[in-house]
């Protein structure tokens, strides 16, 4: 007897390495590509690996709390069938097969990981966010390679637009011929909370 031909549809087994899907209505920050990856700056691609871990995260955490919601959704649906099947047939309705109350904290503790890793990457966009303010002069250089949401998130906002005030002082300054006793006379008024001035 011949052999059944194989299919000709293979399904690519899933992997480790495949990403989980993203979260509808993301924020920008939650983005894989909010910050550039290879640049050969190692603080900045040190900080681009650990936001995108934890985009990843967030991801699963969420995928997770999809699956527990879809899944139980599914078993209170052939429950429900189940039921109305018996009482047309004029039997006992039959019990769960599953217990309800099991799956509800099942899915309390998926929403509690989500909000979790949430936060989490949250704190790690921060964190790149400030590592980003520090070294805003290495990243001229790579301006095409930053996301917008980044670029705006560099340059909006009370303190990136007290940074860049400062900067645009220091180049006017640098584009003037000064002596020792001139810088002795320029303060750094981009900041009136200080309680004393500091030279540029």
């Amino acid at each position: 007897m011949a052999a059944a031909p194989k299919s000709r549809t293979a399904t690519a087994p899933a992997t480790a390495t495949e990403l989980p899907p993203p979260v509808a209505n993301a924020q920008a920050h939650e983005a894989l590509d909010y910050l550039p990856s290879g640049t050969g700056l190692a603080w900045l691609d040190e900080q681009a690996e650990s936001h995108r871990a934890a985009v990843v995260e967030h991801r699963k955490a969420h995928r997770a709390v999809q699956v527990i919601a879809e899944q139980t959704e599914q078993m209170e649906r052939a429950h429900r069938r189940a039921v109305r099947d018996c009482l047309v047939a004029g039997q006992p309705a039959p019990t769960r097969d599953f217990d309800p109350d099991s799956r509800g904290a099942a899915l309390e503790v998926a929403i509690e990981d989500g909000d979790v890793a949430r936060s989490e990457l949250a704190r790690v966009a921060c964190d790149a966010l400030l590592a980003c303010r520090a070294h805003r002069a290495d990243l001229q250089p790579l301006a095409d390679q930053l996301s917008r949401p980044l670029l705006r998130s560099l340059t909006v906002g009370p303190q990136a637009a007290t940074e860049t005030a400062r900067d645009s002082l220091k180049a006017r300054l640098a584009s003037f011929d000064r002596t020792p006793e001139d810088d002795e006379a320029v303060v750094d008024v981009t900041s009136p909370t200080r309680e004393e001035a500091v030279r540029v």
